[in-house]
């Protein structure tokens, strides 16, 4: 095993060890606006390198991430476009632009964007919402690098409240843009975490910027009641570069202090990191699971030998517990990385050429396996859709609309279904306790077959996933317990809808007319050794419900 994927099968597993604490409560309301939230429940801890243990806000176990990076989502103001913005369904990536500049370059996506689609968001069954790109530090048109970042994509142009200093500085009318946003998110029953560049202030600034810059966003109005402001902070790559060991650490603590329902989020892939700063966060984003996920069921894109999935699930299974099942987002597609419907390879290595057929396939598989890990899922915009891209900025192209004009022409890759089975398996999520309290732990692995067979677990409940990641039907005879005990077998049917005769073929999302996924069911009586036999197609999954689970 190479020193990279190792260090990210360690870093999972020292962070999941770092855990425990009561069973997590499920479905608490989220608070309403007006009103203070109710205390916090006992939930998952995680506890950091030396310093008191922090207990997570009890929501966490129920989150179903959604990543946003707002500059590419969708452009909800085009009165705020400056000069040079590009149009939406331009070419990809954008033709004369150099690599190094492509981050920079304006499609018009804004934060009344964000609001615009937060139906869509809510319909596909996303509860927690991590928006990127929207601050910007004032290092970039002005010398002092010490002023603390301001909301960079409203449509405001209005003065600052009142004269602020360079540490809190007053709202200003693309900040308030952000605190209607963040009313409205919480209005739709979801929740909303921020990244900031703060690694972009001096080291001399965290304690008077980022502390006091922090304080003020948790609670904007000022009237002890953080209901009004964000309910979570991410720090991500741009904190490459050190700073001194606490101050994250003491970041957190700061955050608590002023909503103790808030969390913080590490997001920093392992490549960039300057030490481990696992202890100093709520949680963290696991790069590992994307990694071996995409080298696992796309293999036509590995360069690198076979993946060392299994070799992360045995350590999931053996170093969790139900209390600290959820230490960790798990991303497909984490911002700044390479997409799964990209034909070039994660690591370094020469570009290879891939059947769309063969990738989208395995990203269906990949992308159950992902929601039915360990730890809580998270997506990337557009991979729901189907879009592609390299590592970095390459990764961030405008998000496919299929309402836009020209849509129809310009998105040939789209996948509505993608995105009815990213609904199914949130309401799967949501619906079944299981998957976010229940134990874990992998029933079989087939390496020639290429069958495995996963399972969360809690007294009297089972669900098992089966998944043949091959190209040929295979059979399977499952253990499930008991003998002789009735048992629930659901089919989903994966790939893209069939095609309505003599209908109009163009790209339909959840926001114009989203197929329901179908989803197939049946019956089995376990034999008397507890099993039930499955067939299953090629690239292929099954969820197998058992109740009163449990050895005779």
């Amino acid at each position: 095993m190479n020193s990279y994927r190792w260090m990210l099968v360690s870093l999972w597993i020292f962070f999941a060890s770092t855990c425990a604490g009561p069973a997590v409560p499920q479905n608490e309301p989220l608070p309403a606006p007006v009103e203070r939230p109710p205390a916090a429940k006992a939930g998952p801890t995680a506890k950091p390198v030396d310093g008191p243990v922090r207990c997570l806000p009890s929501w966490v176990a129920e989150s179903r991430w959604y990543d946003i990076h707002v500059p590419r989502f969708h452009n909800g103001e085009r009165s705020n476009d400056p000069p040079g913005t590009l149009p939406w369904l331009g070419d990809w990536p954008p033709v004369g632009i150099e690599s190094g500049k492509i981050a920079d370059v304006s499609y018009g996506g804004d934060l009344q964007g964000v609001k615009a689609r937060l139906g869509y968001l809510k319909d596909l069954g996303a509860n927690t919402l991590l928006l990127t790109g929207c601050f910007e530090s004032s290092s970039k048109s002005q010398p002092n690098p010490s002023v603390a970042p301001t909301v960079a994509t409203g449509s405001s142009t209005d003065e600052a409240d009142s004269a602020g200093d360079s540490a809190s500085p007053a709202f200003s009318g693309n900040d308030r843009v952000m605190l209607d946003l963040i009313g409205e998110v919480h209005r739709n029953g979801m929740r909303v975490v921020l990244h900031a560049p703060f690694g972009s202030m001096e080291n001399g600034q965290q304690e008077t910027g980022l502390f006091s810059w922090t304080r003020r966003w948790m609670d904007p109005n000022g009237d002890g009641n953080p209901d009004d402001g964000p309910d979570g902070w991410a720090i991500g790559g741009d904190v490459h570069r050190p700073w001194p060991e606490p101050v994250f650490r003491r970041w957190t603590e700061t955050v608590k202090q002023a909503n103790k329902n808030a969390l913080t989020l590490e997001t920093v892939p392992p490549r960039m990191k300057k030490g481990d700063v696992a202890g100093d966060f709520d949680l963290r984003v696991a790069h590992g699971v994307a990694y071996e996920l995409h080298r696992f069921f796309a293999p036509s894109v590995k360069p690198e030998g076979p993946s060392d999935l299994m070799e992360l699930m045995r350590a999931m299974e053996s170093h969790t517990t139900r209390e600290n099942l959820n230490a960790s987002v798990n991303a497909l597609s984490p911002l700044h990385e390479s997409r799964f419907m990209s034909s070039q390879p994660l690591t370094t290595g020469a570009p290879q050429k891939v059947a769309v057929d063969d990738l989208a396939a395995g990203f269906r598989l990949a992308m159950i396996v992902q929601q039915f890990m360990p730890g809580q899922p998270m997506t990337l915009y557009g991979d729901e859709v189907g879009m592609m891209g390299g590592e970095g900025a390459l990764s961030n192209a405008p998000m496919w609309w299929p309402d836009l004009p020209g849509a129809a022409e310009k998105l040939s890759g789209y996948k509505s279904d993608f995105g009815s089975l990213l609904r199914w398996l949130h309401e799967q999520r949501a619906t079944r306790v299981v998957l976010s309290e229940g134990t874990f732990r992998v029933v079989m692995h087939d390496a020639d077959k290429q069958v495995l067979a996963l399972a969360r677990s809690l007294p009297g409940d089972d669900l098992i996933l089966v998944v043949n990641y091959g190209k040929e039907k295979r059979k399977v005879m499952l253990p499930c317990g008991k003998p002789k005990v009735m048992i629930g077998v659901l089919i989903p049917n994966l790939g893209p809808p069939p095609l309505v005769k003599n209908a109009p073929q163009k790209p339909t999302g959840l926001t114009v007319s989203a197929p329901l996924l179908r989803v197939n069911g049946s019956r089995q009586i376990s034999n008397t050794e507890g099993e039930i036999r499955l067939w299953l197609g090629p690239m292929s999954a099954r969820l197998v419900v058992v109740k009163d689970a449990g050895p005779s």
